[in-house]
């Protein structure tokens, strides 16, 4: 199931998976567009299988008792809050595509993340999703 198109999405599904949606602003659209990052294929799901979260070429998946945390952490900075960062000092991936609605996650293992081919271990995750409080509870719930 992947959220329809827009600037605010609205959660697809509270089934299993329950399917959340990142939170895109109009103005932040333009950059993420100029590399081909668009709504589309940007979602998270939550269900027994475990999390995947999908943004763009970023594919992160990790199964359900491995996420140690999930807490929403309001509004990121201006500079933090668009595109991907990366922190390898902490193994902290940022997948943002609004200043509002980020959802930190923690790992109790590395959780997979590949991008283009390439894999990369996560201690943590950031999202910015439309509804962060029900992402955070969803999380928890099946973790």
């Amino acid at each position: 199931m992947i959220p329809p198109f827009g600037p605010r999405h609205h959660v697809v599904g509270r089934g299993d998976p329950a399917v959340f949606a990142f939170r895109f602003d109009r103005l932040v659209l333009i950059g993420p567009r100029a590399v081909h990052l668009h709504p589309t294929p940007a979602h998270i799901e939550v269900g027994s299988a475990g999390l995947t979260v999908r943004f763009g070429p970023w594919r992160v998946t990790t199964q359900r008792g491995n996420v140690a945390g999930a807490a929403p952490s309001g509004r990121l900075p201006w500079w933090r809050s668009v595109g991907v960062r990366y922190s390898a000092a902490d193994r902290r991936l940022i997948l943002g595509s609004s200043r509002y609605g980020a959802v930190s996650l923690s790992f109790d293992r590395p959780a997979a993340c590949v991008h283009l081919g390439t894999p990369i271990r996560l201690m943590a995750l950031t999202v910015t999703t439309t509804e962060p409080d029900e992402l955070a509870a969803a999380v928890r719930a099946f973790a």
